[in-house]
């Protein structure tokens, strides 16, 4: 078995837990949940919300200590499509793979990160 389903497991079971540290300290892996599912278990349900709640603020985050990246073919701002891990037909503006990591101290978000 390559490594690639194995950091995919691993990195997907760990989406929506806080990872206590230390001094009031946490992060916690998100990626946004696009199921269009009409019927979602209500433990999936709020890992949806809960996520989508902290995503939401880590872009404010990031719009905050960042310029926009916008894509010059398109016009379309790169941040939140990485945020959100929204993917696309065009490779350059598929960012399905991505996931966002947030700090959190005192359940106050402090700091994020987009990464794949």
């Amino acid at each position: 078995m390559s490594s690639t389903p194995m950091v995919y497991s691993g990195l997907h079971s760990r989406v929506g837990i806080n990872n206590p540290i230390a001094d009031g300290f946490c992060w916690t892996l998100l990626r946004c949940i696009h199921e269009d599912q009409k019927v979602l278990s209500a433990q999936r349900l709020a890992l949806k919300a809960e996520c989508n709640s902290k995503l939401a603020v880590a872009l404010t985050i990031m719009e905050e200590c960042f310029q926009s990246m916008v894509d010059p073919r398109t016009g379309i701002d790169m941040i939140p499509h990485a945020l959100y891990n929204w993917g696309s037909d065009f490779a350059r503006l598929n960012f399905f793979g991505f996931y966002t990591v947030v700090l959190e101290k005192d359940d106050v978000l402090v700091s994020a990160a987009s990464v794949r």
